[in-house]
């Protein structure tokens, strides 16, 4: 029923047995042990099955109730589970490599101490997973808590309901040491107050924090003279759980080996500390990640012993520090030992430390070594930062009469300092930030440019109009109507089917050129045509009243933005653009306060938009096909006449068939059944107005053998028909074509009119004085079925005089047949008075004759026709005699033609 104890107080001894497996044999072993349960060095000793009736133990003289220790094939200590209530002694389990829990010992629920001061050990098990088996144990350890070289404990978990410690010989109250896979001690949380010792909490690989120890508010020393020690712990990043405890500490603090221990939150409320045997009062060594030391501001005044704040590589400066106003020495005569944190950037917390006499007197202090993007003033105690976006060398020191702007390089607005920051390198985000803002802004300010601009060319005063559009060609279309061709794009959209608003100028064409009194709207046909629409948006059907082959055209400002953009208005599009061009340069403006590279940028758009719109729209406007056949006709001309002259209106200026023929031939394709107002408009006045000189002294002049009366009404085609056939029946097949003919259109100067009119005196014109030249064989007047020259009053002038010239006789030697008349009626079937003019055109020519009266004759201006009245009725008496002479001319010709 129990066992008593020896003289050392042990009850049972299981010691030194090499060969031992098993001790069933004890299992009628009974009751309570007056002694220490001891199993110490069993090699072979598998379980201590036999011991189940065992229900309690005493202690022995060395103060252990039950020590298991160095059964290195021990697997279970299940046949302890009936000794329950308090030990009167320490528990201590220590290197047993096979133990895996500590299930057996759930019934114990108190612990005595040995005579080193511990009440509970856990050393060196490494299979043992946990401590659940512990959580009867209750209230205050009289000992210390020792748990060292526990491979796989992942917790201390069991341990919920210690509330508190006392201390071992070596001054210890927590030692957790070496626990490679311990990961919380969390269930430390119960304990509160004092520590009688010092707390060791190092070499805990896993350990991530101190959670479990906020309950702890002061701190004792051990033998050797710390208070707390904190050590490489490889994932330790918190210690905030110690910021209960306050005031100053007896002993030393050592935070060193902790990679990854970022702050030192947790000591803010320690106001002071001791120092260790060999002297030092403050060690924070080798903790990778530490940056600052702020939460050791409540530290002040003397420290017993020395500082240590060696190998923190991202320490940056030892703001916490400066109410340290001295320290005293270690073993080694050192005071302050603050080398190897190459991160530092400023010694001006221990200022007071540097400016005592200890500075020459184990003060070890490293030089100051600059990060990049920092730099030092000669002797300074402190980095300054160069900026945000600067870059310097790690190391830059500048003298003292440089106050420092030298040492540091602002990256230009495309680069950001590298990492380290000694150098730029490109900052992609930046960059293409800045290039879309760029582009989109470009994009909207293009796009606004390109489709308006400020012109005088639709009106007499500045006004914003759409994009202008080239005109190729405005023409009748059968089932269409009049069609507007661009020789691009035009870039316009039909939108909801609706037509805008149009205008166009420098057609050459009165009739189609807009003003106040001329509304026309547009629509599209496709993206190189317009239908052109009255001011109510219905077709024309004015055949040729329209035609040009030059010109612009352009919709009112809003229109155009409307009607422009392939899917989206740009009316839309266009602010949306600008938008997000000015939202992004703001954004720069915000991250990088680059408002002068913003300046430059937008400076830069407000002349690369209009630049890149000029190069866009000149491509728009490049030159028409008429134009591209102009400038080569124009070429060939001065090949044939390389310094073109002006000479005197009248006779010299006529111009060979040849002349006129090869010129038709060259333009038939815009030509086509087009009159005189279009050649004049498109051809004559382009090709002549570098020089501002008649088409015949461009061309080279020729003396007049022919005047030609024409009505501008009449094709071109038809004209050059008639004249070649009035040239083939009056000359011979050799001269036909170097027959000179003078006609308005090619031999007055367009741009001084005035004075081809005779300045109001029609003696003076260009018309008479080429009628009445000696060399002017006659007057080929050039007819068609509607007689139009009889309607216009010049036509009737040149009548007039021709009819007095022939009446008169001339003594000109002349190439035509000596039968042939001074008038001759040519159509673009043959001279009408030869009869060589068709059936049909002869007929309808004498039903028209009828109807002519020359006194309903009109001119473009006014006072022209008043001139010409009044010389009919001074020549001839009246219009009835003039009336009567063309009848008879006509019907001479018309009686030949039967």
């Amino acid at each position: 029923e129990g066992l008593g104890k020896n003289s050392v107080g042990s009850s049972l001894e299981i010691m030194h047995n090499l060969a031992l497996s098993t001790i069933e044999a004890l299992s009628s072993t009974r009751g309570h042990f007056l002694g220490a349960l001891l199993v110490f060095n069993n090699a072979a000793l598998l379980s201590l099955q036999g011991l189940e009736g065992v229900t309690g133990v005493g202690s022995h003289n060395s103060g252990k109730s039950i020590w298991i220790s160095q059964n290195p094939m021990l697997k279970q200590l299940d046949a302890l589970s009936a000794v329950c209530g308090q030990l009167p002694g320490a528990l201590i389990i220590n290197a047993n490599p096979q133990l895996r829990s500590l299930r057996g010992l759930d019934c114990i629920d108190g612990l005595g101490v040995n005579v080193g001061g511990t009440s509970l050990a856990i050393i060196d098990n490494p299979s043992l997973l946990h401590l659940k088996s512990l959580s009867s144990i209750r209230g205050v350890l009289a000992g210390a808590l020792v748990i060292i070289k526990n491979d796989q404990l992942a917790s201390v978990s069991g341990l919920e309901n210690i509330t508190g410690l006392g201390g071992d010989l070596n001054g210890n109250s927590l030692y957790i040491r070496d626990n490679p896979a311990l990961e919380s001690i969390s269930a430390l949380s119960s304990i509160q107050g004092e520590l009688p010792g010092a707390l060791v909490i190092a070499g805990n690989t896993k350990l991530a924090s101190l959670q479990g120890l906020h309950g702890i508010k002061t701190l004792q020393k051990s033998t050797f003279g710390q208070s707390l020690y904190i050590s490489n712990n490889a994932e330790l990043s918190s210690i905030e759980s110690l910021s209960g405890v306050v005031g100053h500490l007896p002993g030393s603090v050592c935070i060193a080996g902790n990679p990854k221990l970022s702050s030192l939150r947790g000591l803010q409320h320690i106001s002071g500390v001791g120092r260790t045997s060999d002297g030092n009062s403050l060690d924070i060594q080798d903790n990778d990640a530490l940056w600052d030391l702020a939460d050791l501001s409540n530290i002040s005044g003397v420290l017993p012993g020395a500082l240590n704040i060696v190998g923190n590589s991202a320490l940056k400066s030892l703001r916490g520090l400066e109410g340290i106003e001295s320290v005293g020495s270690n073993t080694l005569g050192h005071r302050a030992n603050i080398r190897g944190n190459p991160s530092l950037q400023s010694l001006e917390a221990i200022s007071m430390l540097w400016n005592t006499s200890l500075r020459e007197e184990g003060l070890m202090v490293q030089e100051l070594v600059c990060n990049a993007a920092w730099y030092q003033r000669q002797d300074a105690l402190t980095c300054d930062y160069c900026g945000d976006n600067f870059v310097t060398n790690r190391g830059s020191v500048i003298p003292e009469d440089n106050l420092g702007s030298s040492a540091c390089t602002q990256c230009p607005f495309w680069t950001t300092p590298n990492d380290p920051p000694d150098a730029c390198g490109v900052d992609i985000g930046v960059l293409l930030g800045l290039t879309s803002s760029f582009c989109f802004l470009i994009a909207g300010c293009v796009q606004l440019t390109m489709n308006l601009q400020l012109t005088r060319s639709f009106s007499s005063h500045l006004k914003v109009m759409g994009r202008s559009i080239q005109i190729s060609d405005i023409s009748y279309e059968r089932g269409v109507g009049i069609v507007i061709t661009s020789p691009v794009s035009h870039g316009l959209r039909q939108r909801w089917g609706r037509s805008f608003p149009i205008e166009l100028c420098n057609t050459g064409n009165p009739s189609v050129s807009t003003s106040n009194k001329m509304k026309l709207r547009g629509r599209v046909l496709s993206q190189e045509r317009l239908e052109l629409l009255d001011a109510n948006g219905n077709s024309l059907e004015h055949e040729g009243k329209f035609d040009t082959s030059m010109g612009e055209a352009a919709v009112p400002a809003c229109r155009s933005l409307f009607h422009s953009g392939r899917y989206v208005p740009i009316i839309v599009t266009m602010p949306l653009l600008t938008l997000a061009g000015f939202t992004g340069f703001a954004a720069l403006i915000g991250v990088r306060e680059e408002q002068d590279i913003v300046i430059v940028a937008l400076a830069c758009m407000a002349f690369a938009a209009p630049a890149i719109a000029a190069r866009l729209n000149k491509w728009r406007m490049q030159p028409t096909p008429l134009r591209r056949r102009l400038d080569l006709y124009h070429r060939r001309l001065l090949e044939q006449n390389p310094i073109p002259q002006a000479c005197e209106p009248g006779p010299g200026r006529a111009v060979r068939l040849t002349q006129i023929l090869d010129m038709y031939d060259f333009f038939k394709g815009f030509i086509q059944q087009r009159n005189m107002h279009y050649l004049d408009a498109n051809v004559i006045r382009v090709l002549t107005s570098y020089h501002r000189l008649s088409y015949a002294e461009v061309a080279g002049p020729a003396l007049v053998d022919w005047f030609v009366s024409h009505c501008w009404l009449h094709p071109v085609a038809g004209t050059c028909s008639a004249l070649e056939k009035h040239a083939r029946g009056v000359a011979s097949s050799t001269q036909w074509r170097d027959l000179a003919y003078w006609i308005c259109t090619l031999s007055n100067n367009q741009y001084d009119l005035p004075r081809e009119l005779g300045n109001g005196s029609w003696v003076q014109s260009s018309f008479y004085l080429a009628l009445q030249d000696a060399g002017c064989q006659g007057t080929c007047m050039i007819l068609d079925e509607q007689l139009f020259p009889f309607g216009r009053s010049w036509c009737l002038f040149e009548l007039l005089t021709s009819i007095l010239k022939s009446e008169t006789g001339s003594t000109h030697q002349s190439v035509v047949p000596h039968h042939a008349s001074k008038i001759m009626f040519c159509t673009s079937t043959g001279i009408l008075n030869r009869g060589e003019a068709s059936v049909e055109v002869a007929l309808n020519i004498g039903k028209q004759l009828s109807q002519v009266r020359l006194e309903n004759a009109v001119a473009s201006v006014q006072a022209d026709k008043d001139m010409i009245d009044q010389l009919v009725v001074s020549k001839m008496g009246s219009f009835d005699k003039i009336n009567r002479k063309l009848q008879t001319h006509m019907m001479q010709a018309l009686e030949a033609s039967r």
